[in-house]
């Protein structure tokens, strides 16, 4: 199941690199990151991280690679959210939509990760009550 969340982020990743620096005029002229499209290449990294390292570094190690990835593309993509908002104007539109499913994407690989610790926490306590 991992390793297909993994090729639905790099997936997801590599379209919004993409379209972003397609818009990255757009994002110049309103004064949003053009480092946005950069930042959204990391996720795959924290996504591996999740899946791979919590093995070998342990689970806190692995949280900490991986929130250290998602971290620069969901703070700036609330940001050039909000200056995008701002501009009211058609052509920020798809740039704006984009910054959004970066963020939904950031946050969505942090809920697989919550989600998967609770679920793996909850089956060892499960079996042995005691």
């Amino acid at each position: 199941m991992g390793f297909i969340f993994l090729l639905l982020v790099v997936t997801v990743s590599l379209k919004s690199a993409l379209t972003l620096w397609q818009q990255r005029s757009v994002l110049s002229e309103f004064g949003a990151s053009r480092s946005l499209a950069i930042a959204v290449l990391l996720y795959p990294i924290g996504m591996a991280a999740l899946i791979l390292l919590p093995e070998r570094a342990g689970l806190l190690g692995a949280a900490g690679i991986s929130l250290a990835a998602f971290a620069p593309a969901i703070a700036l993509s609330k940001s050039a959210q909000k200056k995008l908002q701002r501009a009211g104007t058609d052509r920020a539109q798809p740039a704006e939509e984009i910054a959004a499913n970066v963020f939904m994407t950031g946050i969505g690989c942090i809920l697989y990760f919550l989600v998967g610790t609770a679920i793996s926490i909850g089956s060892q306590y499960s079996s042995n009550p005691y």
